[in-house]
């Protein structure tokens, strides 16, 4: 069978890991495969390239990842796909959890909805489709039979996640990843959370289930995007790389043990630390470790449910200062109780406690999260989730104690005091520009050069590496 995939443009870029795992199974099987990629690669032009590739590929089947700010322009690619081609369509990715069998009464062109995690359930229904099999054996999907909608019984957690094949980039057509100026290269080591925070949609996805590769199938794939990727920088991208601190050690140690000598950055919890896990971080190689905070307020903060503590976040600071590794953290403007005093009161807080950078973001409650349901009860929405142009500064509700102006001039205070410049992509680069010289002489004039230095580089970057590059960082085969 040929299978063609496609990730529709949204507001967040980055590559899509789950059509390399795909890819990966798919290959192994025999099946060809192929990756369009419109939300980092074909920027212009798309309906073109589409068409083209529908009709030199010649799919059987062509998947979507649907996420919530991809909704829209992933259903219209959808009718599009069928409009210029006879196939079968499959649609995965989180926003099914949310959508569920609504997604078949709203685009009658989606002929099978997937929901959970992909691999098993990709090759089954494509030796369904190739032997003509009827789809109810297949878990974890919905489809239409006679008319009516099918529900199959749900696909369960793939225990053993070292049973999987390595992630498949090259067929997504990179040549190489980018960070900072060296050839990075993304890894998973982990898949779920355990964890309850109340904005999280993380335990809807793995119904709090985690599930961690061993130090060995780590290293096996680093060695490979030595030889594949020229990587000279690895980024683990899940949320819980230090959840099993025994694993975590273990994996430092062969580093350190195969002389890889490769630096690399991941996230992590404070309460999950050691100091011995942290020497041993630094001295494989880690340089950065990013943190979710979300707030330093601790009423606010003990409401999120993160099974941490403040004292736990502080204890961590200190560690990774002591081994000089850098420490990004994470904060989210307008968790429930929050207020612009709340806010402006953490970003000082953070500043006291010595992160290297700190990133803020709006929050989005998304369906089927406590923080949601809080929303509907205690606040306003704004806007539809699925249609906001970016989750990092635009407002989606707001409360009596915290208006939508004060949101927003809470996010635009910190984003310019952090350097961390608002970027509307609704917007011209030139109108983005004359924006944010507004807000630094409104913010924070007295740092007009510096601002006007970074602005300037920023600039200089999207204009001669271009625009994708830019922003995703990924290097594509011609």
């Amino acid at each position: 069978m040929k299978v063609l995939f496609i990730d529709p443009p949204g507001r967040v870029k980055g590559i899509n890991l789950g059509f390399a795992f795909l890819a990966a199974v798919l290959k192994k099987e025999n099946h060809e495969v192929k990756v369009l990629d419109f939300n980092n690669r074909y920027q212009i032009n798309q309906e073109l390239i589409l068409k083209k590739t529908l009709a030199e590929f010649k799919p059987d089947i062509v998947g979507f990842t649907m996420l919530s700010l991809s909704y829209y322009a992933c259903m219209k690619l959808i009718d599009k796909v069928k409009r210029y081609h006879k196939c079968k369509v499959i649609v995965g990715g989180a926003q099914t959890f949310i959508e569920q069998e609504q997604l078949l009464k709203d685009n009658r062109n989606i002929d099978v909805v997937a929901i959970g995690e992909g691999e098993e359930t990709i090759l089954e229904l494509a030796r369904a489709f190739e032997h003509k099999m009827a789809l109810n054996d297949v878990k974890g999907i919905i489809f239409r039979s006679s008319g009516r909608i099918v529900r199959t019984e749900k696909r369960p957690l793939i225990k053993d996640i070292n049973s999987l094949p390595l992630p498949d980039y090259e067929a997504l057509g990179i040549k190489h990843f980018n960070f900072e100026g060296k050839h990075a290269y993304p890894i998973l080591t982990s898949r779920g959370c355990p964890y309850n925070c109340n904005f999280c949609y993380s335990q809807v996805l793995s119904n709090r289930s985690w599930r961690a590769r061993t130090p060995e199938s780590l290293i096996t794939e680093l060695k490979l995007a030595v030889k594949k990727f020229d990587c000279e920088l690895f980024s683990i991208v899940d949320d819980n790389f230090t959840l099993d601190i025994a694993r975590a050690e273990k994996f430092c140690n062969l580093l350190i043990k195969e002389k890889l000598n490769l630096n690399w950055v991941c996230m992590a919890r404070a309460d999950k630390l050691t100091e011995s896990l942290v020497q041993k971080m630094k001295l494989s190689g880690c340089e950065r470790v990013q943190i979710g905070v979300e707030s330093l307020v601790p009423e606010i903060f003990n409401d999120i449910d993160k099974g941490e503590s403040l004292e736990d976040i502080k204890n961590a600071v200190k560690l990774f200062k002591k081994y000089k590794i850098k420490i990004y953290s994470f904060f989210i403007i307008g968790l429930p109780k929050d207020t612009f005093k709340g806010v402006m009161d953490s970003y000082r807080f953070s500043k006291e406690i010595g992160f290297d950078f700190n990133s803020w973001q709006n929050l989005m409650p998304l369906p089927r999260t406590r923080v949601f349901d809080w929303v509907k009860k205690h606040g306003k929405i704004l806007k539809d989730y699925k249609n906001q142009s970016s989750q990092l500064f635009e407002v989606g509700f707001e409360t009596p104690e915290f208006t939508k102006e004060e949101r927003e001039k809470a996010f635009n205070i910190i984003a310019i005091k952090e350097k961390a410049y608002p970027f509307d992509p609704r917007k011209s680069t030139f109108q983005n520009g004359l924006i944010t010289l507004k807000l630094i002489l409104q913010y924070d004039m007295f740092h007009l050069p510096a601002h006007t230095y970074k602005l300037t580089r920023k600039a200089f970057n999207i204009a001669f590496k271009g625009k994708t590059q830019a922003l995703s960082g990924i290097e594509f085969v011609d």
